[in-house]
């Protein structure tokens, strides 16, 4: 394990899905996320591999493979906080009508094709035939479950979603992310940017890169990132364990950056997730009960743009924190998922309509607003 970074920072996209099929496939991955319970395996299509989450309807599983965390939990939640009290009573009731439509067509039945077990995941190019040959592959192996693929948006998976469209998907609103783009970020950098990096190399805490964490900082990080619960309010987020936090360190799949106290002890940390020159963060974390624990946070976050710029990358972040990082020269973008449903039963297929229908008219222009 301890060469596999070295090789994982010379890979791609497929060497990184190779390396999680290692960790991942055909294994309970409640060790690893405490609320995620589903079947892990590898698709392959000529040199495009693609790892998958299967699900079967199992309750309480994390939005990440979970359609009806998504839609039918996390959508109503948000919807009911811009209707106010009042409203919010009169419309409970339908609200549930609308879970149980979604229950009783199975929506958590559910393939996420090129999941990764995080929030936002790259996608590969891929030409139409070989997106075809994995979609006849996938509903051939799991006839009874819609397939889904999410984390797109129309900036940098447009293709993507242009010949998905063309077979047939139907594409949700998701959720608001943020991009940073590297280059652009050097040539148009904001006053708060400016200061934040000189605060940045004023700072007494001791920096921390990828060399610099221990077997003994996984329990920290695992509950640096528990007390900082950065998902949308009414989503079922992932619980990951501190189990996920080596593995994925160990296997090079994951980055760690952070700060540490005088007395050595982490108290921001975040977890970096690449593929080429796009990187997200999963994990992210910060003590609260620090006195300046929004200080720490926003070092924090310029160490990830300040890595961001250096490397020309394209930086992904999820949502909050929505003044700040439009200030920082972020982007807020639609994310996306596309679902496919024409294989399944008409009732089935019916209540997805639906889903399109109410998430397309209502949730977009509310999380457009975010």
């Amino acid at each position: 394990m301890n060469q596999l970074p070295a090789l994982v920072n010379r890979g791609g996209h497929a060497l990184r899905a190779e390396l999680f099929g290692m960790i991942h496939a055909r294994r309970d991955t409640r060790p690893f996320i405490r609320n995620v319970t589903a079947d892990i395996d590898i698709l392959r299509v000529d040199d495009v591999i693609l790892p998958a989450t299967i699900t079967y309807g199992e309750p309480g599983n994390a939005w990440i493979c979970s359609p009806r965390a998504t839609w039918g939990d996390g959508m109503p939640h948000m919807l009911r906080e811009r209707l106010g009290p009042a409203l919010s009573r009169c419309s409970a009731g339908l609200f549930g009508l609308f879970g149980g439509m979604l229950d009783r067509a199975s929506i958590d039945r559910a393939v996420f094709v090129n999941n990764w077990l995080i929030d936002t995941c790259f996608h590969p190019v891929m030409s139409r035939r070989t997106l075809n040959t994995m979609i006849e592959r996938a509903v051939g192996r799991w006839p009874q479950h819609a397939l889904w693929i999410r984390s797109l948006n129309a900036e940098r998976n447009a293709a993507l979603i242009a010949s998905l469209r063309d077979a047939g998907f139907a594409l949700l609103p998701t959720r608001q992310v943020w991009v940073f783009d590297g280059i652009g970020l050097k040539l148009r950098m904001g006053a708060g940017l400016e200061r934040d990096l000189a605060r940045l190399q004023r700072t007494s805490m001791w920096t921390v890169g990828r060399n610099d964490i221990y077997p003994a900082d996984f329990p920290r990080i695992a509950a640096l990132h528990a007390a900082m619960d950065t998902a949308p309010h009414g989503w079922a987020h992932p619980h990951y364990t501190a189990h996920f936090m080596q593995y994925w360190h160990q296997a090079g799949l994951m980055e760690f950056r952070g700060f540490r106290d005088d007395e050595g002890r982490l108290q921001a940390v975040a977890g970096i997730f690449r593929i080429g020159d796009s990187i997200s963060v999963p994990i992210l974390g910060c003590n609260p009960a620090l006195p300046r624990a929004t200080q720490v946070y926003r070092l924090l976050m310029t160490r990830l743009l300040e890595e961001t710029m250096l490397g020309n990358a394209t930086l992904c972040l999820g949502p909050g924190q929505t003044a700040y990082k439009r200030e920082r020269g972020g982007r807020p973008m639609l994310e996306y998922s596309a679902v496919l449903t024409r294989h399944l039963p008409p009732a089935r297929r019916r209540a997805v309509a639906v889903l399109e229908s109410v998430a397309n008219r209502f949730y977009a222009p509310l999380i457009r607003r975010l």
